[in-house]
């Protein structure tokens, strides 16, 4: 997963999954998923979350591993050549499935020292018992039903035909908030850029406040970066939306999630509501002879988006979503927060690139030379607004402002 789940998550979300896992409305396999750690972290995080009484002030989500040592003593070799020799070779149900979190306990209660399941895992590598194969991979799982909203937001975009009469793909960029399916922001553009993915963030969050995490898809087209530039399209590296998607939340507090991979049921949600836009908006764009991407935005904010979320009923839920959203921030579910105050958002949602101040004062962005008088051999900040301008930045201060 790489970062720790404290620099990935909120600790309010990891909190309502351990509260949800806890009181049994959530599967041990889903908490896993949610959180994106393995078995024995899990356990370990609700031991703590336990253990502090189940106040989020003293909750601390850092992993503190346990020093191994080099070498095992013999008898507990013995001991794990014995149990490891049933698990390849006798045993039935359990036969080749290797808990190495289990047999570290079990050391511990025959022999009182406790070793962390990893060193028992090497060992059980160099001994050749256990060959470190892709068995234990997680199956595909049924997503939980989040607690309330804001807690969640899906967001992803769809390549598809939506205005037939053009004869080509275009595509829709939405974000659903799990828990009420309310569609927070869509915004139909002829190819989706890093910018415009940014800009239906802006949106959702000018209009709603702040969610806990952001769910993105791994495989979409999400993660290709092209963007309005100064006069052309610029392109970069594939993951670079990423970046710029990641950062604008990191920014802001709210925690990204990446679906699992290969995991096209992890995002069904969204999945079902593009769905119910490939039956209504295509139709309504060839009956009515749009050609026009911005008509065909029209379409979908001014009409399809209103109606699906004041009042369509929703097939699982048997709530039309807005009423849902409603009644759970009635009930104190809400995971919503404000916007602090005194925050740049066209800061934060500009396209944001480092460069190095030269000795004669300037930086060079987009093949042009931008004057910035100071810092010389320091990093700046661009922020680049498409087509409209580009603020050079030092620790969050403005130092020059220019209109393209």
């Amino acid at each position: 997963m790489g970062k720790q789940i404290h620099k990935r998550l909120p600790k309010q979300f990891v909190v309502d999954v351990l509260e949800a896992f806890n009181e049994g409305q959530m599967s041990e396999e889903q908490a896993l998923v949610h959180l994106g750690v393995e078995h024995t972290r899990l356990y370990q995080i609700r031991r703590q979350w336990l253990k502090c009484g189940r106040d989020i002030n003293k909750f601390e989500l850092y992993n503190k591993v346990i020093k191994n040592q080099k070498k095992l003593p013999e008898e507990i070799e013995r001991y794990l050549h014995k149990e490891l020799e049933y698990i390849v070779d006798e045993a039935k149900t359990f036969r080749q499935k290797f808990n190495f979190e289990f047999l570290s306990e079990e050391v511990e209660k025959k022999f009182g020292h406790k070793y962390h399941r990893n060193t028992i895992r090497r060992w059980a590598l160099n001994k050749g018992y256990y060959t470190g194969t892709a068995d234990e991979t997680r199956k595909v799982y049924s997503r939980f039903e989040m607690s309330g909203p804001g807690e969640l937001y899906q967001h992803d975009a769809s390549n598809h035909v939506w205005l037939p009469l053009t004869r080509r793909h275009q595509d829709l960029i939405m974000t659903e908030d799990d828990y009420s399916r309310l569609v927070v922001g869509g915004s139909l553009v002829e190819k989706e850029t890093s910018w415009k993915h940014l800009q239906v963030v802006r949106d959702s969050v000018d209009k709603y406040g702040l969610p806990l995490v952001y769910y993105v898809d791994h495989h979409s087209t999400f993660k290709f970066s092209e963007h309005e530039g100064l006069h052309n399209v610029f392109k970069r590296h594939e993951d670079e939306v990423v970046t710029q998607f990641g950062r604008v939340l990191d920014s802001l507090g709210i925690g990204l999630r990446f679906a699992p991979k290969g995991e096209g049921e992890a995002k069904g949600k969204i999945e079902k509501r593009f769905d119910y836009f490939q039956r209504r908006l295509p139709y309504m764009c060839e009956k009515y002879k749009v050609t026009s991407v911005q008509e065909a935005d029209k379409i979908l904010n001014n009409d399809l988006i209103p109606y699906y979320n004041e009042k369509h009923i929703h097939e699982e839920t048997q709530e039309i979503p807005i009423e849902r959203w409603k009644r759970g921030i009635k009930e104190g579910k809400s995971r919503l927060r404000p916007i602090p105050r005194g925050i740049k958002l066209d800061w934060i949602f500009s396209l944001q690139y480092p460069r190095v101040v030269r000795r004669d004062g300037t930086i060079q962005f987009a093949n042009k030379d931008w004057k910035v008088g100071k810092y010389v051999g320091q990093k700046v900040t661009v922020c680049l607004i498409p087509l409209k301008k580009i603020v050079i930045i030092k620790n969050n201060q403005k130092l020059w402002e220019y209109r393209i």
